[in-house]
């Protein structure tokens, strides 16, 4: 039972981070997304409110810290793609290859898990206002279950041979 929740969970995840990515009033067909998203948002708060058992006052608070920090989480995962995709394409541009460039961009790949952390860091520092030292490390353990479950369905880093730069 437990093992389709969460699978069901995962999926309806990946579909309000698909949403919640795009912008406002493209790819969107009526209501049906907005839907998705919200019945994404009530499953994990389902899951939440099962694994946690928190009370009704915690699940506000819970709500709040995660509208606070989701932007700037999906701020930084969308910064990391563009990064990754114009070090790829400088790497590959062998008939003008910009050493410069490929050195700040490898400065700026650097800094993604220091960046990561310290806003993992800060929202722990939240969540520990409101959590016990329990119900934080489940409530941790339930955002990397589905944050491995998102990359996975996004294809997450391919098992492929790396590419070949001339």
């Amino acid at each position: 039972m437990m093992r389709h929740a969460s699978k069901a969970l995962a999926f309806l995840l990946l579909a309000t981070t698909v949403a919640s990515a795009q912008e406002p009033g493209r790819g969107r067909r009526g209501g049906g997304q907005r839907d998705n998203v919200m019945a994404a948002r009530q499953a994990i708060e389902k899951l939440i409110r099962n694994q946690l058992q928190p009370t009704n006052d915690q699940m506000v608070k819970l709500r709040q810290i995660d509208q606070r920090f989701m932007p700037r989480r999906m701020q930084l995962d969308r910064e990391e793609q563009q990064v990754r995709g114009d070090l790829r394409q400088a790497m590959l541009d062998s008939s003008n290859v910009n050493e410069t460039r490929i050195g700040q961009l490898l400065d700026r790949m650097i800094s993604f898990p220091g960046r990561r952390a310290a806003l993992m860091e800060e929202e722990q520092k939240s969540l520990a206002e409101v959590l016990t030292p329990l119900q934080r490390a489940k409530y941790h353990a339930i955002q990397e279950q589905l944050r491995r479950r998102i990359d996975q369905g996004r294809g997450g880093p391919p098992p492929r041979k790396p590419p070949q730069f001339p």
